[in-house]
């Protein structure tokens, strides 16, 4: 028996059954440039600044590298897990405004609809 691809199996196995669509940081396209060069700078300042106060402490080279690249890598997370949770209300605020314009859009040409019904069909 073969297995089927993703695409042989559609995009009705993704959404779920009430309709609503997944929200993925991943498929935004500003937060899924964003958040990974959000995480690269942590590092890269976790790791400067560990490296700094060592040097400054005087801790042997080795022992500086070693601190500081687990301190980059620690800082790198905790700046990721950060950019994410700034990122989803920012995503979550984008959908709000979005909702909000398309009901007011759809108001205006329902709106639109009943004011051309109420005329007589030979005028308009």
């Amino acid at each position: 028996m073969a297995k089927k691809s993703k695409d042989a199996e559609g995009e009705a196995d993704d959404a779920p059954a009430d309709g609503h669509i997944p929200v993925r940081l991943a498929d935004h396209p500003r937060a899924s440039r964003s958040i990974p060069r959000i995480r690269a700078w942590g590092a890269v300042i976790g790791f400067g600044v560990a490296a700094y106060f060592g040097d400054k402490a005087g801790l042997p080279f080795v022992d500086l590298v070693l601190r500081s690249i687990l301190i980059g890598f620690a800082t790198g997370l905790a700046v990721w897990a950060g950019a994410q949770a700034v990122w989803k209300q920012i995503v979550f605020a984008e959908i709000a405004v979005a909702r909000k314009e398309a009901a007011e859009k759809q108001k205006e040409l329902i709106e639109a609809i009943e004011q051309g019904r109420e005329q007589p069909p030979g005028q308009g």
